[in-house]
């Protein structure tokens, strides 16, 4: 919910009250009161929320730079290059995406398995399900607008991002795939480990040499 409907809800709520209240005057004097708290609570709200945020970005920035072979400059080339959201980067060292206000950095070499799965098939929605080496899962729900595409080619953009960057992680969902997450996780990983990631250096020349930015999306 952004700041304007929360602030549109807020005056109106107040417009009723004092409507309400209009024939006493210790009834207006209550409900002002009344809002000032409110009004105060808000502001103590998004002052919280505005910490959080700057604390999760501060530490988001210190994950990207712990990837090995982290580059901001490449980071910002490649960011720039790929299909573009609200909320969403991606790049071939990590993808980067806000959830419920928080920042998630999700570094490719750490992917295990990514999958689609449908949420709702009623109401047509759908999520991206990735894995990752310390047993963390990721839900990945992106809010597109209809000019921005439809959100399958984005996750789809993405599992093909990890294949190309992470050759052993488990793409697309299988029944298999699950019992081996399930009882042979440390296995997987470790026999993951063993076959040779694709190295950032050499991912952005590909995308840009294949062209992978518009041909991946479609």
């Amino acid at each position: 919910m952004s700041f304007l409907t929360i602030f549109i809800f807020y005056v109106a709520l107040a417009a009723g009250f004092m409507f309400l209240a209009r024939n006493s005057f210790y009834a207006r004097r209550y409900v002002l009161t009344l809002l000032i708290f409110a009004d105060g609570f808000i502001v103590l709200l998004y002052a919280g929320l505005a910490l959080v945020t700057r604390n999760d970005f501060k530490k988001g920035s210190m994950k990207l730079e712990q990837i090995a072979g982290f580059s901001k400059s490449r980071f910002e080339r490649e960011t720039e290059k790929s299909p573009k959201a609200k909320y969403l980067l991606l790049s071939s060292d990590a993808i980067v995406y806000m959830n419920n206000w928080r920042l998630c950095v999700i570094p490719i070499n750490d992917v295990v398995w990514a999958y689609q799965e449908t949420i709702s098939a009623k109401a047509a929605a759908c999520a991206l399900v990735i894995w990752t080496r310390d047993k963390k899962v990721y839900n990945i729900r992106l809010r597109i607008k209809k000019k921005e595409g439809d959100p399958e080619k984005w996750y789809r953009y993405m599992m093909r991002l990890i294949a190309r960057k992470r050759p052993a992680a488990l793409i697309g969902y299988e029944d298999e795939y699950q019992e081996c997450i399930r009882k042979e996780f440390s296995k997987l990983v470790r026999r993951s480990d063993e076959i040779a990631t694709v190295s950032s250096e050499q991912l952005e020349q590909e995308y840009i040499l294949h062209n992978y930015y518009e041909q991946d999306f479609h």
